[in-house]
């Protein structure tokens, strides 16, 4: 079926690795050292953030989700402006549970220090829809 229909969705929610836990607007890359933003600007405790690597971004629940649908995610350092600082999530949806993306160290790594703007939709071929999801920005810091 031809897509006819565009349907935007609110901006996705960054937290800690793969918890629940809302992340402030700037990340630190590494959680074991002290001087991560996490410990020395937002006040976190050291022993229950220093496992909590990488992000997750939970999307917006109001995203109808369907086996069969494609998720595609671009994370984009907009203060680098170098396709090297780049991380692209695609994937083939299963189930109708609600959405999430992880990244992991590996990956914030790749992104680098600076504003990381991120940005994705949905396409379900079957309704001839995309459901676009609003760009969301944040920032990655090194101690």
């Amino acid at each position: 079926m031809a897509i006819t229909k565009y349907v935007v969705i609110p901006e996705s929610k960054v937290c800690y690795s793969d918890t629940n836990i809302l992340a402030e607007d700037v990340i630190g890359l590494n959680p074991k050292d002290p001087a991560n933003v996490a410990y020395t600007k937002y006040n976190k405790p050291y022993g229950q953030f220093q496992h909590l690597g990488g992000i997750n971004l939970k999307i917006d629940p109001s995203l109808p989700t369907n086996a069969g649908q494609v998720l595609d995610f671009i994370f984009e350092n907009i203060t680098t402006n170098n396709s090297a600082n780049t991380y692209v999530h695609n994937r083939q949806i299963i189930d109708s549970q609600p959405l999430k993306v992880f990244v992991g160290m590996k990956d914030m790594n790749k992104l680098n220090d600076g504003s990381i703007e991120c940005y994705g939709s949905v396409t379900d071929q079957a309704k001839g829809t995309v459901y676009i999801i609003s760009p969301k920005t944040f920032t990655i810091q090194s101690p």
